[in-house]
């Protein structure tokens, strides 16, 4: 979700350095639109603050089949360990060279490899590609 959050800030043209221009916040929905029907997410609440104050909030897509998402939708913080703490500690140690995306989990973690999981790539473990069940 951060992904998509990233990507529709940057697709946007905003950046956290600059003040907001509001015809800018005005193309945010058409980016997150985008991401639900490319398959991104089914849903995202997209809140925008700057300088303390919220200027822009909207909900998108579904939270669940057939149930609209909400401006005040809660979600699972749990959900956010893998993007915020697992997906930083990866990077960081693919930037000081530690590790690669395509190293197999198994290289880093031999215990992973039981059960046919060999093959399986921490870059596939990232984009949920692996084929796992949850």
């Amino acid at each position: 979700m951060l992904r998509v959050l990233a990507l529709v800030l940057v697709s946007c043209g905003l950046t956290f350095a600059q003040d907001l221009d509001p015809k800018k916040l005005q193309r945010l929905a058409p980016v997150v639109e985008a991401a639900i029907k490319h398959g991104d997410c089914p849903g995202a609440v997209l809140v925008v603050v700057h300088k303390d104050r919220v200027v822009y909030r909207q909900a998108f897509g579904e939270r669940e089949p057939k149930v609209p998402m909400t401006v005040d939708t809660v979600f699972d913080l749990a959900s956010l360990t893998k993007s915020i703490a697992t997906a930083t500690a990866i990077h960081q140690l693919a930037e000081a060279g530690t590790l690669r995306f395509s190293d197999t989990v198994a290289k880093h973690w031999p215990e992973f490899a039981a059960n046919g999981k060999e093959a399986v790539t921490i870059e596939q473990c990232l984009l949920h590609t692996t084929g796992l069940t949850a």
